[in-house]
């Protein structure tokens, strides 16, 4: 990878035509495992290696290049082509990775060039912008290599406690779906870029995700499930465990069926902890992300509310991907290095109300010429600013002590 990105860096050039600022590869080398169970039995049982390669390339400089999505009259141009992903060697075949480097990194160049310069041409059009954001933001290069993980997943294990635990769900006629999914995954990610970032983690992930539907009498689906995640084996339930959470997972499930539909209801709510967490990952954490302040597409809720009260004064909300555990806890949102290289950093988000920063990566936000570690992605796509673990805090709190704790269907 790096002999490949050198010479593209040191060569890469048509006549006539600027060459690429900056280019990044990054290398994913998975090994996975999936087991799905239903009914006591195995449905699903597969292991699989791959490794995929992501590049991105930008032409032109860090204040105007070839990325992101302008609109005029109406019409939106989408000038994306700078991020490409292909399959690769899972072998250490240096030509064949090579090869595989070098061909998206041609065709991405060109296809850089030519959105770079539709790009000029269609600024021409534009209004001149005050205090525009640059294209791309300047960072400091990183060097690290992380510890080698050990993943071992015992597929025998796994598929008799699947059975075992999804067979529980045929006692019950009223549950007519469930499903019991089990997954192991150890990924080693490989990024470097032309600014001199060279980065090596691995990451071990195991889970556990049991699901159950049923129907109410009026035809109201409902739906109920558990989930468990570990980075070790020994952090997964045990059978004796499972079992006893699937069937207060039963319990409840049957106990909606006869409970009363909730009549619509405004003013004031008790949130237990997951339900708090889905308010302010979906209602606030996604409408913090960094790129949607720029695409007039997306809803832009704190657009230019920097410094205003956004939420009630007794509220404070961080996000912080260096946090590996909580009260004993492994949380998923942990990383070290974001997928642009850049090194994960606790922001504060909201402070007693008030609206402090976004979640950015490098694509940089008005007010903003940094990012703050927080450019991930899914797959292939294009990092962008998300959340890895957000933390609501409250100076106040209401005890359920006193609560009356009912059941309803919504």
């Amino acid at each position: 990878m790096k002999s490949e990105l050198e010479r593209s860096k040191n060569g890469l050039k048509l006549e006539d035509y600027e060459p690429p600022y900056f280019i990044a590869y990054q290398i994913k080398d998975s090994e996975t495992y999936d087991i799905s169970a239903s009914g006591g039995a195995i449905y699903n049982s597969t292991d699989n290696r791959n490794a995929s390669v992501y590049l991105e390339l930008r032409v032109g400089d860090y204040d105007f290049d070839n990325t992101a999505t302008i609109s005029h009259n109406g019409f939106s141009f989408d000038f994306s082509g700078f991020f490409g992903s292909s399959a690769a060697p899972i072998e250490e075949n240096e030509t064949a990775l090579r090869q595989t480097l070098w061909f998206m990194t041609d065709s991405t160049y060109k296809s850089a060039l030519s959105t770079f310069h539709k790009k000029k041409g269609q600024k021409v059009y534009e209004a001149e912008e005050k205090d525009k954001p640059p294209s791309f933001t300047k960072e400091n290069a990183e060097k690290f290599i992380s510890p080698k993980k050990k993943f071992k997943f015992d597929k025998t294990y796994w598929e008799k406690l699947a059975r075992e635990v999804s067979d529980m769900f045929t006692q019950y006629d009223e549950i007519f779906e469930s499903s019991v999914k089990i997954a192991g995954e150890h990924e080693v990610r490989y990024y470097l870029n032309t600014e001199g970032t060279e980065i090596i983690t691995e990451s071990v992930m195991y889970g556990v995700m049991i699901s159950a539907s049923a129907r109410a009498d009026d035809g109201m689906l409902l739906m109920n499930d558990r989930t468990y995640y570990g980075k070790e084996p020994s952090q997964m339930p045990d059978l004796k465990t499972l079992k006893s959470d699937i069937q207060i997972l039963i319990d409840d499930l049957l106990a909606l069926r006869n409970a009363p539909i909730l009549d619509p209801y405004t003013g004031p709510a008790i949130l237990m902890p997951e339900a708090a967490g889905v308010l302010f990952h979906e209602a606030v954490g996604h409408r913090l992300e960094g790129e949607r302040q720029n695409d007039d597409q997306e809803g832009r809720t704190f657009k230019d509310q920097l410094g205003k009260e956004v939420v009630p004064k007794f509220i404070d909300l961080i996000d912080d991907p260096t946090l590996e555990s909580y009260e004993g806890t492994q949380l998923n949102g942990f990383y070290l290095f974001d997928e642009e290289g850049v090194r994960a950093q606790k922001v504060l988000l909201i402070e007693k109300g008030i609206l402090k920063n976004y979640l950015l990566s490098r694509t940089p936000v008005k007010g903003f010429k940094h990012s703050n570690g927080h450019g991930r992605a899914s797959g292939s796509s294009k990092p962008t600013g998300r959340m890895a673990t957000t933390i609501v805090k409250s100076d106040k709190a209401v005890s359920l002590t006193n609560s009356n704790k009912c059941l309803s269907r919504r």
